[in-house]
């Protein structure tokens, strides 16, 4: 499993290293010898690339997403979105990843750019955008500069049982 590190920052390798070393060996081996998985073995441990002492706050999500495009390893980074905006609102990719849409409306809101009772596609595309971030990439790395770790539950997505 230590291909599966490569990407860590090094002040989670200790706590990480742990943590497999409880896990049940059988299991491990079927994630390295085996690819029916997402996000992927060089993915698995994205999230932690943020260094451990520059962690402030943890984005829990579900599970990586079900589409191979999409799972990157990082919770609510949906991989297949590139722009967050269209002319109607939020792009199509945001509005199909549930979670990232309801990201979005929830800044908006915070911001002042919509009301409660506007988180329509129509409210949304009458906001002016352009002193906004504009793609999904620089949305995630401010939230990674600003010390959000976005991790997902199940790190794993498969059809198989997670074993421990």
């Amino acid at each position: 499993m230590l291909l599966a590190l490569n990407h860590v920052h090094g002040s989670w390798l200790p706590l990480l290293k742990n943590a497999l070393a409880t896990m049940d060996q059988d299991y491990i081996n079927q994630l390295e010898t085996q690819s029916d998985w997402l996000p992927g073995i060089d993915k698995l441990f994205s999230a932690f690339s943020l260094p451990l002492p520059q962690t402030h706050y943890i984005l829990f999500g579900e599970s990586p997403y079900p589409r191979t495009s999409s799972a990157n390893g990082y919770a609510f980074w949906d991989g297949a979105v590139k722009s967050l905006w269209s002319d109607s609102g939020l792009s199509k990719p945001v509005n199909r990843a549930t979670s990232l849409r309801n990201i979005m409306k929830m800044l908006m809101l915070a911001e002042g750019l919509l009301e409660p009772s506007t988180l329509t596609q129509p409210a949304i595309a009458a906001v002016d955008k352009r002193t906004l971030i504009q793609d999904i990439e620089t949305l995630f790395q401010h939230l990674l500069k600003h010390g959000f770790l976005l991790l997902n539950t199940s790190l794993v997505l498969s059809d198989k049982p997670v074993r421990q």
